[in-house]
């Protein structure tokens, strides 16, 4: 048997009161198939376009959180998104910020607090992790990614979320960006690089494997990454 928490990960998003939820179809919001469930919720916020959640249970054996924020597109600031996958006897969380250009990211207003903060929770981890290879050019690098102790898993989605609120307060302290050109060289990145994930990730194929291939596809096509 996996570890239970004592709330799904949403709770902790909601908890921070900063998010209102977006409605979802019925048959996306919540579908069971034999013995599996997966469920996806939508939020939104300020500066925030949308926040999807998507959270798969398997059998007894396998559990799968994903999330991704899209900010609003004159918002030109690191992309935050995580995984956690729960197995017997292990969790690996995963949190990353993705951006177009490392080079200018970690001078973007807020970043420096929240690797400070993200580096105070790697405490948590017994072994950290590097990101997977097809994404490590795209993203900041951080040490909130590894195995935690099943014991820890509360600890884990309330550090993710906690995370996630450190961002969000540098995103807007950051500001809407006024140049055309970046926010388009942004968006443009953006999107190659969700069809990179989409692609390339094994998310996909895991929740197909539990789900079934044409609920999985439309979650992930039409709600994670707008495909």
């Amino acid at each position: 048997m996996i570890p239970v928490a004592l709330y799904p990960i949403p709770h902790y998003f909601e908890k921070l009161g900063i998010l209102s939820t977006i409605e979802v179809p019925k048959r996306i919001a919540q579908r069971s198939v034999l013995f599996s469930k997966g469920k996806v919720k939508l939020y939104q916020g300020e500066g925030i376009n949308k926040f999807v959640n998507l959270s798969v249970k398997g059998f007894t054996l396998y559990h799968y959180d994903f999330g991704i924020v899209y900010p609003e597109k004159d918002y030109v600031y690191p992309i935050f998104f995580y995984q956690v996958i729960i197995a017997p006897q292990r969790i690996l969380v995963l949190v990353h910020y993705a951006f177009n250009d490392l080079n200018k990211a970690e001078k973007l207003v807020g970043i420096e607090e929240l690797l400070q903060r993200d580096k105070q929770y790697s405490e948590l981890f017994i072994k950290e992790f590097k990101p997977q290879p097809f994404i490590v050019e795209d993203v900041i690098p951080n040490q909130f990614n590894g195995l935690v102790r099943t014991t820890d898993i509360d600890k884990a989605y309330e550090a993710i979320a906690e995370l996630f609120q450190q961002w969000h307060i540098g995103m807007l302290q950051q500001g809407k960006c006024n140049s055309k050109a970046e926010i388009d060289s942004y968006q443009q990145w953006f999107g190659n690089f969700r069809s990179k994930f989409y692609n390339e990730d094994y998310g996909l194929i895991s929740t197909k494997r539990y789900m079934g291939g044409r609920w999985s596809k439309e979650v992930f096509n039409k709600y994670l990454f707008d495909l």
